[in-house]
C-alpha cells in the first residue's frame, strides 16, 4: 500500500512540476508553502537547478528533509528571503487565506505561484467539495492507516471553495498583480485546476 501511495504522489508531482517549471524564476531560492509529503519539491529538484525550501503547519513529509514549521500564517523567514513562493492547493485550509498570501508576498522578491481548484456553478461547487474531501480528510486517513505518513497533526480540513473570479478578487485584495494564468478544466468544465502567477505591483 505504501508503494502505491508513493507511485500516485510521484506521478501527480511530476505533472505539477511540468506545469510549474515555465513560470519559475531562472535563479534564486524558492519556497514551497504547504509542502505536504515533499513529493512536489522532489519532482521540481529533478527538473531544475533552483534551491528549494519547504514550509508547512505540520510535518507530513515522506521524502526530503522535511518542512520548516510555522503557525498562525506567520512564515519564519526574513523579508525578501526568496525569489518565488509556491502555494499548491493550500488556500482552502486556513481560516482566512489572506494573511498567508500577504506573508508569501513579504518573503518573496519576484512572484508567488498559486495552484488551486475552482468551481463553476452549483454542480461544480458540489464536485469540488467532494474532491476536497477526497484529497483532504479521506486521503489523510487512508495514508495514516497505511502508515504512509507518521502521527502528524491533521491539517487538511477544507474551509473554503472558490470560483475563479473569487480567487482573483482575493489576490487583488492582497496587493498582487496577476501576470499570467492558466486553466485546466475537468470534463464538462464545472471544476478547473488554475495556475496564477502573482507579482508585486513594483515588479
Amino acid at each position: 500500500m505504501k508503494h502505491l501511495f508513493d507511485l500516485l504522489l510521484e506521478a501527480r508531482a511530476a505533472g505539477l512540476a511540468n506545469r510549474l517549471e515555465p513560470y519559475l524564476p531562472r535563479s534564486g531560492r524558492v519556497l514551497d508553502i504547504g509542502s505536504g509529503t515533499g513529493h512536489n519539491v522532489q519532482a521540481l529538484r529533478q527538473k531544475t537547478s533552483l534551491s528549494f525550501m519547504e514550509a508547512d503547519v505540520t510535518d507530513m513529509s515522506v521524502v526530503g528533509s522535511g518542512p520548516v514549521l510555522f503557525a498562525d500564517a506567520k512564515l519564519p523567514f526574513t523579508t525578501g528571503a526568496f525569489a518565488c513562493a509556491i502555494l499548491g492547493f493550500v488556500l482552502q485550509y486556513p481560516p482566512d487565506p489572506a494573511p498567508l498570501l500577504l506573508e508569501a508576498r513579504r518573503v518573496t522578491t519576484e512572484r508567488v505561484i498559486v495552484l488551486h481548484s475552482t468551481y463553476r456553478g452549483a454542480l461544480g461547487r458540489c464536485a469540488l467539495r467532494l474532491n476536497e474531501l477526497a484529497w483532504g480528510p479521506v486521503a489523510f486517513t487512508a495514508a495514516r492507516l497505511a502508515q504512509f505518513v507518521g502521527r502528524c497533526r491533521f491539517s487538511l480540513r477544507p474551509r473554503h471553495l472558490y470560483s475563479r473570479v473569487e480567487l482573483q478578487c482575493l489576490f487583488e485584495r492582497c496587493g498582487f498583480v496577476i501576470r499570467a494564468s492558466q486553466s485546466q478544466p475537468w470534463p464538462h468544465g464545472v471544476v478547473s485546476q488554475e495556475l496564477f502567477v502573482l507579482e508585486h505591483p513594483h515588479a
